[in-house]
């Protein structure tokens, strides 16, 4: 039997008091899932007789519901043998509390499961600022074992990227009990690959406001920093050579003025620009180029310090910023290691060697200048000085220098115009037939009468107008001149006589563009009355632009001439291969024949090989009867010279010609 309270009838909804008063009732009204165990540990305390019981379980109510129940209760009366006799206890409806419990543990549950598959990571620190627990998705996403880190202070975790200011910004926020924003530092994971975190936190206080610790989160932005790192390499380092590009190199040298300015120190800058490089990027090819640039970055960066700032600027144009140099010795024995460096031959591959100089201007600061923009304008100006001398190949800046520069930008804009004005002239150099002395040929030279300059040297404004371009219209207005000049030539004497036309490498990059055989067909003049000349390095070309307008001339009768034979690459096996018809013997070897034994022997092997090969020689510079006969004797075909004539207006040659 068993006696259940009026209130406890009430409790699971028997309002009327029918709840039948027996133990069987009670335990059938125990929620199936609890019925055992509850039952299990009554009899426990039944038979062990220990202290009170204190179970929960669910029942069910009257109308179906259950209701979480407290019971706790005790045995009151034993028999002489230790049998039960009497229980008595209490329940207690706890249905609230264990809804509250379950909503509790439900929504426990949810975070659990938000943050193992949230991409941030949560955290909390004790007050001592010791971790107390880390989200473990933090070991799936990435590769770092939370567990590594529990227990351990902030301070202790071997974070990376961090300078001492931000450490200790950070640190005295959260000794404030202050929080804290987008705090960026690194982890190495167990790959030993460096994870990138954002961190932000906030303090927690409890009801009467002492300080418990921190809670926050942080996010992975590894892939972001990595973006960042090439975003940042894009925009401030060169794709080739890996140096600084001209963006970070003026950043660095405004950074190294302000350093020296507060040091009472000084500064160097050099401008280095590879001579000759163009000509191996025209003929070789851009991706032999390219292979000789990063080879000469690698050259250059060997003979600066790590506190040095070498940086590409574009094209074959480097810069040094020596911060610091101490005395200029210093600076000369950088520059002069430099441009050893730069004169060994590079091997490009496929066979092809490169051979370049290196050109230094080199400004000081703040000796020379007072603000950037004169530094790197003075060093420029100091490079094209040292490219352009005879003595050296470097130069530091000086005053008339920037005279000089002024001087040269003045002539480049009155190139620009020269030709509208009618300023250019091309005149005519006489080439004779070495047997008869009569004028077969001509070369054509242009001349530039300056209307306040007088006549201006080729030597001086030919580079300049490679330089700027210009030389593209200018060198088709000279071949349009030679075209007609020959046509008018032949219809006043009766003579047809050859002319020939220099053609730079920077011409032939741009012939799509400039359509000479065109021109040269439209005439009407016979085959071979042009002859185009060319360097000799030009003939290393393995550029298919160059290599097949080398072809189309020969196909549309314009015959090929090797200029300045014996100066240059002396490229003999390239001759059968592009068909030469013939070989300017250079005047350095004509002008030294008759006072130098090496000289005359090597001109006269120019011509028995040229021979061998078919081809014609044409000695440049004859001055003297004495010349004249030597090469006569060694059999060359044609002579060109003062001895002869000097280089005259095309009135002047016809009238040549009619004598």
């Amino acid at each position: 039997d068993a006696y259940f309270s009026d209130a406890w009838q009430e409790m699971i909804g028997y309002t009327d008091h029918d709840f039948p008063h027996t133990g069987a009732a009670w335990k059938g009204a125990l929620h199936p899932q609890d019925r055992k165990r509850v039952l299990a540990a009554v009899k426990e305390h039944l038979v062990e007789q220990s202290g009170p019981y204190d179970i929960e379980f669910r029942m069910r109510c009257k109308d179906g519901s259950w209701k979480w129940i407290e019971a706790i209760g005790r045995v009151t009366q034993r028999d002489e043998k230790g049998h039960p006799l009497r229980m008595m206890g209490t329940h207690t409806d706890i249905s609230a509390r264990k809804e509250a419990e379950l909503r509790l543990q439900e929504e426990q549950e949810a975070f659990r499961c938000f943050a193992n598959i949230a991409s941030d990571y949560f955290w909390e620190l004790d007050e001592q600022f010791r971790f107390l627990s880390i989200s473990p998705n933090i070991a799936i996403r990435s590769g770092l074992n939370y567990l590594n880190y529990v227990g351990k202070t902030r301070w202790e975790l071997p974070f990376v990227g961090i300078s001492d200011e931000k450490w200790a910004e950070h640190r005295s926020l959260l000794m404030a009990h202050k929080p804290f924003r987008d705090f960026e530092g690194g982890l190495a994971n167990a790959d030993g690959e460096t994870r990138w975190f954002l961190m932000s936190g906030d303090p927690i206080f409890s009801r009467n406001g002492r300080f418990l610790g921190y809670r926050g989160v942080s996010q992975d932005i590894t892939d972001r920093k990595l973006a960042e790192g090439k975003i940042q390499k894009l925009a401030y380092y060169d794709h080739l050579t890996e140096l600084p590009n001209r963006r970070l190199f003026r950043d660095r040298l405004e950074q190294d003025m302000k350093r020296v300015t507060r040091n009472n120190s000084s500064l160097a800058l050099l401008f280095i620009d590879l001579d000759k490089f163009k000509e191996v990027n025209d003929t070789l090819g851009h991706d032999k180029g390219d292979i000789l640039l990063i080879e000469a970055a690698q050259r250059i960066r060997k003979h600066v310090r790590d506190t040095d700032t070498l940086a590409r600027l574009g094209g074959d144009e480097f810069a040094i910023v020596l911060p610091e140099y101490g005395e200029t010795g210093n600076i000369d024995r950088i520059v002069q290691d430099v441009l050893q460096a730069l004169e060994m031959p590079f091997e490009l591959g496929g066979g092809s060697v490169g051979h370049i100089s290196g050109s230094i201007g080199i400004a000081l600061y703040p000796k020379e200048a007072n603000s950037i923009e004169d530094l790197l304008k003075h060093a420029d100006q100091a490079m094209y000085a040292a490219k352009h001398s005879r003595t050296s190949r470097f130069n530091y800046f000086t005053r008339s220098m920037q005279e000089e520069a002024r001087d040269r930008i003045e002539m480049m804009n009155d190139l620009r115009h020269a030709l509208e004005l009618h300023q250019l002239e091309v005149y005519f150099q006489p080439i004779v037939d070495a047997r008869t002395g009569e004028i077969v040929k001509a070369e054509a030279l242009l001349r530039w009468h300056h209307p306040v300059r007088g006549m201006v040297s080729p030597l001086m404004f030919i580079p300049l107008a490679e330089e700027s371009g210009l030389i593209l219209n200018i060198g088709d207005w000279v071949f349009e001149e030679a075209l007609r000049n020959i046509a008018r030539w032949q219809e006043n004497t009766g003579k047809l006589v050859q002319v020939s036309v220099n053609k730079s490498s920077v011409q032939f990059m741009h012939s799509d563009q400039h359509h000479w055989h065109e021109n040269y067909l439209k005439s009407g003049l016979p085959d071979h009355t042009i002859t185009v000349e060319i360097t000799e390095s030009l003939l290393l070309s393995e550029s298919d632009k160059i290599r097949n307008q080398f072809n189309f001339f020969k196909e549309h009768g314009i015959e090929l001439s090797i200029d300045d034979f014996g100066t240059g690459f002396s490229a003999l096996s390239y001759l059968n291969q592009f068909d030469v018809d013939y070989l300017k013997i250079d005047k350095s070897f004509v002008q030294k024949m008759t006072t130098d034994s090496s000289s005359k022997a090597l001109t006269e092997a120019i011509i028995i090989m040229a021979h061998k090969l078919n081809i014609k020689t044409i000695a440049e510079g004859v001055e003297t009867e004495a010349q004249r006969n030597v090469l006569k004797s060694y059999g060359c075909d044609f002579m060109q010279g003062f001895l002869f004539s000097k280089p005259i207006p095309s009135d002047e040659f016809e009238q040549w010609l009619l004598k």
